[in-house]
């Protein structure tokens, strides 16, 4: 029974879409931000059809970049706001925000009541301005429905996106030349 239990916790928090690995801008995975000690975290504009993300989504997706940023400790500083000194820059735009309907995911499912978070995250250098990399983040509540379903909301997207680019962001900057090399 414990068993049981764990497997539908893990199932539960789990997703169906996902966060892309960090892309240069010639589609490889090999993005180096070893030579940046800053980084900026800019609010997400809202790229919608629609223009009709909620006003806090822009900013509460970048506040949870950043502070995951922060704590994997890669950069001297992470500002949310710009800096005069040279630093790596994330921003984008959230592509789509769904909130949806718990209960509808809950009783019916086969996407009735789907949540949806996705957006494009840019990676650009402070100075020249120019688009280093990029990640793509597609997350949407189990087509299935269910208990499991009904608990993926738009915010546990986010949380789960920004730990993600959190991580592809620590890792371009711990690169060294051999890694670039070989890859």
């Amino acid at each position: 029974m414990k068993h049981f239990f764990i497997l539908c916790l893990v199932l539960s928090l789990a997703a169906c879409g996902s966060t892309s690995e960090i892309k240069n801008v010639k589609g490889e995975n090999n993005l180096n931000l070893s030579s940046y000690e800053n980084a900026v975290v800019l609010d997400f504009s809202d790229g919608t059809k629609k223009s009709n993300t909620p006003a806090f989504v822009g900013k509460n997706f970048a506040d949870r970049i950043a502070a995951n940023i922060s704590e994997q400790g890669v950069f001297k500083k992470v500002s949310r706001t710009p800096l005069t000194e040279k630093c790596v820059i994330i921003s984008g735009a959230v592509t789509k925000y769904a909130e949806g309907s718990a209960g509808l995911r809950l009783l019916i499912g086969f996407g009735a009541g789907s949540s949806h978070f996705d957006a494009d995250v840019k990676i650009a250098d402070s100075e020249s301005n120019a688009e280093l990399g990029e990640i793509v983040v597609d997350k949407n509540s189990w087509a299935l429905g269910g208990i499991m379903a009904s608990g993926q909301t738009p915010d546990t997207f986010m949380n789960e996106a920004a730990k993600k680019i959190a991580k592809e962001i620590a890792s371009a900057k711990k690169y060294t030349h051999e890694e670039i090399t070989s890859k």
